[in-house]
């Protein structure tokens, strides 16, 4: 069995999650049969990526991982799909990703908004390998909750939330990893506003996101809207590859991960400074607990096992 992946991985619209998400799944596939990825170049127009796919003679399986927009029918050989976010072209996307043979969607949200449109589709979640090192609790000389915020800066990301959450927590610090989309001053701005400079770092990407989430108590998730990220977010996903805790925004379209985070209210800062007021070492053994069960189900292992019987099927 011969499979080809093909990303489009320059820019948007797609997060370094996917991306990694992507890569993980041709080195786990070409474990049982050939694979072969094929991207985009560096800084390559979309157009060009697609009008280059067109003259490239495709054999085997071809599984595709770009954009829910009508240029997909540049694919015409292809016969998988991947939705990784809600189209925002309306029916004329939908009327392309029908020309698929099978759909595969990360999450039961993506699947029941495509059958809204009549298509119908697989659900395969995002994984990742365990990661070398995994999270334990730290002993602490004094009382001081270690934050973590990793992603961009973009409405709807809730990172304002999560600001205004930590305003009168004296004993949190946060650090806030910009992954460099979104309006950095807006989120400066409001730092200054509310005097939490010293307690609050802003720092940039981070080559390995698991290992700088270790160094910190937990990660948290603030987001307020699900159109501000894919249909899972990524960041979790890692954090549980290394058992570190996750706190999480109550989002209803991200019911496979809700179970094994602490959450609060989507939007509600008082919501979430009560729920870090409580926090303890107790409480995040327990946390670091869940994110391990968590792996189980979004472990690549599983992920590629669970393509591989699709493309057999």
């Amino acid at each position: 069995m011969k499979v080809k992946q093909i990303a489009y991985d320059v820019n948007y619209p797609y997060s370094d999650g996917i991306r990694r998400f992507v890569y993980e799944l041709c080195n786990g596939l070409s474990q049982y049969c050939e694979t072969e990825l094929i991207t985009s170049k560096k800084n390559q127009a979309f157009l060009p990526f697609l009008l280059r796919l067109k003259r490239k003679k495709l054999e085997g399986i071809i599984h595709s991982h770009l954009p829910n927009i009508p240029f997909v029918k540049f694919l015409s050989s292809a016969s998988f799909h991947t939705v990784h976010g809600y189209p925002k072209l309306g029916k004329l996307a939908f009327l392309e990703i029908k020309k698929f043979e099978q759909i595969i969607v990360p999450s039961l949200n993506m699947k029941n908004l495509l059958i809204e449109y009549g298509i119908e589709s697989t659900v395969i979640p995002y994984g990742i390998s365990t990661y070398k090192t995994q999270y334990s609790v730290k002993d602490k000389t004094e009382n001081i909750l270690s934050l973590l915020y990793l992603g961009h800066f973009y409405k709807g990301k809730g990172v304002e939330v999560l600001l205004d959450a930590i305003k009168d927590l004296y004993d949190i610090k946060l650090t806030i990893a910009w992954s460099g989309r979104g309006n950095i001053n807006r989120v400066l701005k409001k730092i200054k506003t509310l005097k939490i400079k010293d307690r609050v770092k802003v720092v940039g990407i981070q080559r390995d996101t698991r290992a700088f989430m270790l160094k910190h108590d937990a990660i948290v998730i603030p987001a307020d809207s699900w159109f501000s990220t894919t249909a899972l977010p990524f960041t979790a996903i890692e954090a549980f590859s290394a058992s570190v805790p996750v706190i999480c925004s109550e989002m209803r379209e991200w019911q496979e991960i809700l179970p094994y985070c602490s959450t609060f209210e989507k939007g509600n800062s008082d919501d979430l400074k009560e729920l870090l007021f409580n926090m303890n070492q107790k409480k995040l053994a327990l946390l670091s607990r869940k994110s391990k069960a968590a792996h189980e189900k979004f472990n690549i292992r599983r992920v590629v096992a669970e393509h591989l019987e699709l493309y057999r099927s």
